[in-house]
């Protein structure tokens, strides 16, 4: 892992450093934060960028965080617009109540579950 992080292709940073980097999450600095580092490795010659968020961080209650489903959200149209992007939002289904785990369903089109990749119930 060390070699990866090395080479700058592994970056893990705490919440602190990203979601709530200024004291308080808010969903269009994260969503300009998500860009910058996904042109960043395109612009280093990259053609598939893998990011992911755990999401543990929101229960906490941080300042802004009502406003995280609305980012999750401002996500869908960031995967399309960079086809070669994954974004996988990773959500502890031991720590995170059912309507929160309804929320991020809704919010998009597919989900990762442990059987695999299945269809979310975006725009129903």
């Amino acid at each position: 892992m060390n070699d990866l992080i090395t080479r700058g292709l592994l970056r893990i940073l705490p919440p602190e450093d990203a979601y709530l980097l200024t004291g308080r999450f808010d969903d269009q600095r994260m969503l300009a934060f998500m860009e910058s580092a996904i042109l960043g490795a395109l612009a280093a010659g990259y053609n598939r960028v893998f990011l992911t968020g755990e999401m543990t961080w929101s229960l906490q209650n941080a300042p802004g965080s009502e406003s995280m489903m609305h980012y999750e959200s401002l996500l869908n149209p960031v995967v399309d617009k960079y086809p070669g992007v994954t974004i996988v939002c990773q959500y502890d289904l031991k720590r995170f109540d059912g309507p929160s785990v309804l929320d991020a369903l809704l919010t998009h089109p597919s989900v990762h579950v442990s059987s695999g990749r299945v269809a979310g119930f975006y725009g129903l």
